[in-house]
């Protein structure tokens, strides 16, 4: 997936010109496994590479869906904002946050209020 290789590889201007690709699904995710991180969103492995300047470029794109791609983490499912919440990442959490469509949604079989 062109996309997590860039944003793994922490390319900015790579990143920016495939987000604006037509043919590019911000949301795609590697169900057949063939790479590390294949299997994460974009979203995800911004924040898991604790990248906020790279998942803020992924959240300018319209059809971005934060909660695209999450992962089994120590027997649990986790969505970017759990794991960003976990490690204490505030700037993705702010971000992550100031992009729910519901405040008050389910994230990963738990309920977070934020308001």
């Amino acid at each position: 997936m062109p996309l997590q290789v860039a944003i793994v590889q922490q390319n900015i201007q790579i990143i920016k010109e495939l987000i604006n690709h037509p043919e590019i699904n911000p949301n795609a995710v590697d169900l057949a496994q063939t790479r590390p991180l294949s299997t994460c969103s974009p979203v995800f492995i911004a924040v898991r590479k604790k990248k906020s300047e790279i998942l803020s470029l992924l959240l300018s794109h319209e059809k971005i869906n934060i909660n695209n791609g999450r992962i089994k983490i120590d027997g649990t499912y986790e969505t970017p904002l759990l794991l960003a919440e976990k490690n204490g990442e505030q700037e993705c959490m702010k971000l992550l946050k100031a992009n729910l469509k519901y405040p008050n949604q389910v994230n990963s079989f738990k309920k977070i209020k934020f308001f």
